[in-house]
Order: C-alpha cells, then sequence, then structure tokens
C-alpha cells in the first residue's frame, strides 16, 4: 500500500471497542484516510469476546443518561445517535440485536466469539485500515512538520497526522488496558481523575463463605450514617469474602464515584406480601420457614444472626425477627477487588481538556475516545453503548 494514494494517516492507539468501531466507520467514509490500528496485545477486540459472560451484552434498549457518571456530558451525543440510529450503525457493520431481558441487547446468536469475528472480517475487507499488533506505545510527540511521532517500545516510530487514543483504563489488563498511556498523558500536564476499578465484587466485612455462591435478589441499599444514598433492584452473588453480581458490580461503582467510606449494604430479599403468620403456618410442617423464599444456606445464615434454632418452633416474636432480617440484611463495606476482576475504571482523562470533538485543548490533532475519558456508566451495555456513540460522534464531525 503506497502512503501518497492517501490524503491524511491516522493512528488509533488501542485496539478496543471505540477505535474498532471508529476505524470501520472512518475507512467507510474515508477511502483516501489511512487509518492505523495500533495495539499492544497480540489481537484486537478481546473486550466483544468476554462481555456478558461470552454472550456480548453490546447495548441496552434505552438511553438513559443517569447511568453515567457524567450524565449531562453524555446526553448531547446520545440524543444526536440515538438508540435507533446505534441500532441502525450496528446492522451496518453486520451486528443485529436482541432484547434477552431488561432491554440488555446482544447479538442475536449471544455469540461474543461471532461479534468479534463479524468486525474483523470488517476492518479485513477495508483497504485503508491497517492493524499493527504487538506495539505498546511509551510516547508521542508533535513535530515540526505537523505530525505526531508515535514511539514504541521497540524503539520504532510512525509518523501520523491525527492521533486517536482509546488505550482503555486499568481494567482487565488481561484484555490490553495496563493504564500506562495515563502516566504518559500525566507528563505532558494532562488532568487525570484517579482510577478505580468499577464494576466489580464488593469485600465485606462480614463471614459469607458459607453462602458461597448462593443468589439473592431484591432491593439493595447504600447507607451511610443511617442515610440512604443510593437504592437499586438486583440479583447478588456471594464471593467467599463479599458480594458480586451485577447489581454488587453496580453498588461498586457507585461507592467508588462518590468516594463514599464507612458504607453499609442493606438488602430486603424477602417479598413484603411474606408475614409472620405465613411463617408459624410453615412451621407446622417445616423447621426451616425461609426456606421457601430463600437459599438454603442464606436461611440458615438469618437464623444463625437471629440466634433462633432451626429445630425449635417458632413463635411470632421469633417469627417477626426473621421478617425483620430478611428485611434489612446488612453487610459493611471493606474494600473492592481490584482492576483485574473490575469490567470498568472509575476516573480517567478529566472532560474539561476535551473539545466538543474529543479533541485535546492542549494538543492539536489528539483526540481521546471511549474509557480514556472519565466517563464510566453501570452494567448493561451503557460503556458499549458509549464506545459505539463516541466513535459516531467523532467520525460525523472528523474533518482533515
Amino acid at each position: 500500500m503506497h502512503m501518497e494514494k492517501f490524503k491524511e494517516v491516522i493512528g488509533l492507539l488501542g485496539g478496543g471497542p471505540a477505535n474498532i468501531f471508529t476505524a470501520i466507520f472512518l475507512a467507510r467514509k474515508y477511502k483516501d484516510l489511512k487509518i492505523i490500528i495500533f495495539e499492544q496485545k497480540e489481537m484486537i477486540g478481546k473486550k466483544f469476546i468476554v462481555s456478558g459472560n461470552g454472550r456480548c451484552n453490546i447495548n441496552h434498549d434505552d438511553d438513559n443518561i443517569n447511568k453515567y457518571n457524567n450524565p449531562q456530558f453524555v446526553e448531547k451525543y446520545l440524543k444526536e445517535f440515538n438508540i435507533n440510529k446505534q441500532k441502525e450503525a450496528l446492522k451496518s457493520i453486520g451486528i443485529y440485536l436482541t432484547n434477552l431481558h431488561d432491554g440488555y441487547l446482544y447479538p442475536v446468536n449471544l455469540s461474543g466469539k461471532t461479534v468479534h469475528k463479524v468486525l474483523i472480517k470488517q476492518i479485513e475487507k477495508c483497504k485503508n485500515i491497517e492493524v499493527l499488533l504487538r506495539t505498546k506505545c511509551i510516547d508521542y510527540r508533535l513535530n515540526n512538520n505537523n505530525k505526531i511521532d508515535v514511539l514504541f517500545s521497540d524503539n520504532s516510530s510512525y509518523d501520523v497526522d491525527k492521533l486517536v487514543i482509546s488505550c482503555g483504563g486499568k481494567s482487565s489488563p488481561i484484555l490490553g488496558s495496563d493504564g500506562s498511556m495515563f502516566s504518559i498523558l500525566k507528563n505532558k500536564g494532562y488532568k487525570i481523575n484517579e482510577l478505580k476499578p468499577g464494576l466489580c465484587p464488593i469485600k465485606i466485612e462480614e463471614d459469607v463463605s458459607s453462602l458461597f455462591g448462593e443468589k439473592i435478589r431484591g432491593e439493595a441499599k447504600l447507607i451511610q450514617n443511617e442515610k440512604i444514598l443510593y437504592k437499586e433492584k438486583g440479583e447478588i452473588v456471594f464471593k467467599k469474602d463479599g458480594l458480586g453480581g451485577i447489581l454488587a458490580f453496580n453498588l461498586a461503582s457507585i461507592i467508588q464515584r462518590n468516594n463514599y467510606e464507612k458504607i453499609a449494604i442493606k438488602i430486603d430479599c424477602l417479598d413484603e406480601t411474606i408475614k409472620e403468620v405465613d411463617l408459624l403456618k410453615l412451621n407446622k410442617n417445616i423447621d426451616n420457614v425461609l426456606l421457601p423464599f430463600l437459599q438454603e444456606n442464606l436461611a440458615k445464615y438469618i437464623y444463625k444472626l437471629e440466634n433462633i434454632n432451626i429445630d425449635c418452633k417458632l413463635n411470632f416474636i421469633d417469627a417477626s425477627r426473621l421478617i425483620n432480617r430478611a428485611h434489612n440484611l446488612t453487610f459493611n463495606v471493606s474494600s473492592f477487588y481490584d482492576f483485574n476482576d473490575s469490567q470498568v475504571s472509575i476516573g480517567g482523562l478529566k472532560i474539561e481538556e476535551i473539545n466538543f470533538n474529543f479533541e485535546s485543548k492542549k494538543e492539536k490533532g489528539v483526540y481521546f475516545l471511549g474509557e480514556m475519558l472519565d466517563i464510566d456508566a453501570l452494567c448493561g451495555g451503557y460503556n458499549l453503548k458509549w464506545a459505539l456513540v463516541s466513535a459516531l460522534y467523532f467520525t460525523k464531525n472528523f474533518k482533515y
């Protein structure tokens, strides 16, 4: 491929979702633009393969800005490219969606591997896209010829006319996001909000090892000094040392975003229609009267917390205590799992550092997309939605 046939060369640092979408949409729109994806790992797009437990929760059927940490910032982009336009864009590159549950959108065959394969095929068909693997950027600089020199760890370099940086945060480093780019940006004077693991399991003070693997559905509240800071309904899965599952992941992000300290999580895991009289009736034939409503070990755990013997017949006060505990199951947050177990990074490049088209205010021709920015969302496909929408908006406003 001869460089002279292209008007400009644009480098995309990072082979994650935002840059993959950007490469495909740019290549289709601008045939005279050379696009190079630089990826430090051995393949691009791994996040599509692992998202949604391999089924690829690639979007959500609503554009709820309140799922994001900076709702006012993302609002204009989601209005410009609403869910209908997002679906059209995905269809145009061979990704058809199905609403599996609660608005969570997946590919119709529920295969992240297929999504990855489709996107790779799209890239291969675009003759103006080149993918360079195992190229770890250690720095970049603007030279006197209005070019940007991208420097790599093997002492090689590449000149580009524009540079899009979308290397992810620090979450799931096995996928290629190690956070090293933020150190480079700090040295250039960029303001970075501290990175912390989000959408991750929560470690708690209480011993819940006996509940490992059990699930609990209900409403969870974040409590600080008896004040409710946040509440959400969903499912929690017990870890050996804490809480996992979608609801716990969302709670972790809320806590980390707001720097909450000394937080308790109070869970209501019993249907409000269950009354003392129901438990007393059950107790005529069943010792563990919570067993019809909760998984066995959790039911035993509540009995133990209330110091009630399962083998003994209940009185009204005992039944009331069990019900009250099931409505107010409380765990105290001690810490969080680290970046290896988080799905998204809280923090990143401050949004005040970029213009509306994602271009740096400090360096002309340098852009930031995706998780590089201090934009994160709760579970449900909202983070991949942001990757898609930011790519679409960038492509629409791209100029030579």
